[in-house]
């Protein structure tokens, strides 16, 4: 399991900042949609599931840095910041 865990992170920078500039551009987008489309029961719905796959990305961050022993990027982002704020949105939507 840590071997493919360090294969995964074994990239160079410009490949890293690709996947983050993509990752980011689909987020920007569902976000998008959402304020477009406020009053949507499909929208809401999707944008739940949506906050809902990025508390479980955020576990994926605390579990490699258990099972590796050691820092991985974004774990203090993911438990300080995105997951307590993640909470908060899920609490007033639903």
């Amino acid at each position: 399991m840590k071997l493919l865990i360090w294969k995964f992170w074994d990239i160079n920078s410009h490949s890293f900042a690709k996947r983050d500039v993509f990752i980011f551009i689909v987020v920007s987008s569902i976000v998008f949609i959402k304020v477009q489309f406020i009053e949507s029961h499909w929208i809401a719905l999707f944008f739940i599931s949506f906050l809902c796959f990025v508390l479980l990305h955020n576990l994926v961050h605390i579990i490699q840095t258990i099972i590796l022993k050691t820092y991985t990027p974004g774990l203090y982002t993911a438990v300080c910041l995105v997951t307590p704020y993640t909470v908060y949105l899920l609490y007033k939507l639903v």
